[in-house]
């Protein structure tokens, strides 16, 4: 997919833009990143602002749709969480992950029991989805410095490759996520 922006308004330090993997048609490339929209039948583009704000914009029969790039992505963050391929996420797996956003286990573990719906000690991809997009309503920031801290090199700029893994590793549980939510 090609992403042509003419101007953004006053964005005083300029933006940058991340293709999914499908062309202007809506044809699939066949690139990793296929299904990591949710719904990989549109074409989706990821865009981030100079003030670091990100977000999937798709396009719909209805017109633009807008998610959050954390909610987006929150099947893939699942997948990355879930270390022994359970299709569940623990408490442990949880705090090691959150880790890398900066948050102390007590931190992760409060967030944890906020996530865990069913109360059953592990979280579900759709558990792991909502508490992401509630995290997201409440204007927390907490998932988008995880994505940074997974996609964004030491320099602070995108790292196609750590992305285009991350994406990877995780594209089987979006693929199966999105495809149930449309």
């Amino acid at each position: 997919m090609e992403l042509t922006v003419s101007g953004i308004g006053n964005a005083p330090r300029g933006y940058a833009a991340y293709g999914y993997g499908l062309d202007g048609a809506g044809a699939n490339k066949g690139n990793q990143t296929q299904g990591s929209s949710p719904s990989s039948q549109q074409a989706s583009t990821i865009v981030t602002l100079s003030n670091g704000q990100t977000s999937s914009v798709t396009s719909s029969s209805d017109g633009l749709t807008e998610t959050p790039l954390s909610v987006a992505w929150a099947p893939q963050m699942f997948a990355k969480a879930d270390g022994d391929n359970s299709s569940s996420v623990t408490a442990a797996e949880f705090g090691k992950l959150l880790a890398q956003a900066g948050l102390t286990s007590d931190q992760a573990s409060a967030l944890f029991s906020a996530f865990d719906k069913s109360q059953d000690g592990v979280l579900s991809v759709d558990e792991f989805v909502a508490g992401v997009q509630n995290q997201e309503n409440s204007g927390a920031k907490t998932f988008d410095n995880l994505l940074s801290s997974i996609v964004k090199g030491s320099d602070g700029s995108l790292d196609k490759q750590a992305t285009d893994a991350f994406l990877a590793q995780g594209s089987t549980v979006a693929d199966r996520y999105w495809s149930e939510k449309r």
